[in-house]
């Protein structure tokens, strides 16, 4: 298959609020991926406690989506796209 580069316009907060739930997300997979145990608990917390520093925009993203509701809505594809490509990678691995 031949591919293309291509550049979209997206929105900062809606992009970086992503990033936190992709990483959150991605910590939380192997955490749970045969139930959760009482021992994992901590690990848990600290996967959520990461997403904290990617809130602080939050607030921001329906002024966003009002602005600029084709940026919004490409943001979103971009990080459905990235989080599809995450899973993908880990189970072929």
């Amino acid at each position: 298959m031949e591919k293309l580069d291509i550049t979209i316009t997206g929105c900062k907060e809606v992009v970086e609020l992503g990033d936190g739930i992709i990483k959150l997300v991605t910590a939380l997979k192997p955490i749970v991926k045969d139930g959760v145990s009482l021992s994992e608990v901590p690990h848990l917390a600290i996967a959520v406690g990461s997403l904290v520093p990617y809130l602080k925009g939050v607030d921001k993203v329906g002024d966003e989506f009002k602005e600029d509701p084709e940026a919004f809505i490409m943001s979103i594809a971009y990080l459905v796209c990235r989080l599809i490509k995450e899973f993908q990678a880990k189970e072929v691995a």
